[in-house]
């Protein structure tokens, strides 16, 4: 990849690498709030699934409930935008 990298570098500018990856290890000690952003925000990315895991390991929801409760949240986003 490094090498592809600097032969683009003539025709492209090449940024610095950057890291995408976010932590939600500590999204149990953030506000409801905040907790619903960031389940709703890996919804709307397409990570329907783990914004189901971490609803399930937040909230005890069994995979229906949380399920439901990921789904109300995208609706709540598609209504109010």
């Amino acid at each position: 990849m490094r090498v592809f990298l600097e032969d683009i570098r003539r025709y492209v500018q090449v940024g610095e690498n950057t890291s995408t990856t976010k932590s939600f290890s500590n999204l149990s000690s953030s506000s409801h709030a905040d907790q619903e952003e960031q389940i709703a925000g890996l919804a709307r990315v397409g990570q329907l699934v783990y914004a189901i895991a971490i609803a399930r390991r937040l909230y005890g929801y069994d995979l229906r409930q949380a399920r439901a409760y990921v789904e109300s949240l995208m609706a709540r986003e598609q209504r109010s935008a």
